[in-house]
């Protein structure tokens, strides 16, 4: 009688391994979930930062609608992460030059650029 008993009521050690890996395998994938959504939470909020240090710097020039031809760059004040550079070229025979300002992370140069390119009047014309 006692063996029918164990036999009805337990669950085998199988079960009880099988059950423990499917938990266990639901909840890696939810932490891998967890963790890809702050990382692209992380990097929406780098582009926003850098897209609005960009404007702030391309705007006295759109605002004016007119650059001269030039190479400017620097860090941004109160800001030691980020610095830019700025180049405005001509277009050849248009009196249009080509702006162009990039901005970069100071720790990881080689792989977080950011630009945006224009065309402004050529001010010396």
């Amino acid at each position: 009688m006692n063996d029918r008993f164990l036999k009805e009521k337990g669950f085998l050690l199988f079960e009880v391994v099988i059950s423990i890996v499917v938990i266990a395998t639901s909840f890696l994938f939810i932490i891998n979930s967890y963790r890809t959504a702050k990382d692209s939470i992380e990097r929406s909020t780098e582009i926003l930062k850098t897209s609005l240090a960009l404007e702030r710097k391309m705007w006295p020039y759109e605002e004016k609608g007119k650059i001269e031809q030039m190479r400017q760059s620097g860090d941004f004040l109160g800001d030691g992460q980020f610095t830019w550079l700025l180049e405005s070229t001509a277009v050849e025979n248009t009196g249009i030059n080509l702006v162009q300002i990039g901005i970069y992370d100071k720790k990881h140069p080689e792989t977080h650029l950011y630009s945006v390119s224009t065309f402004l009047e050529d001010e010396t014309e």
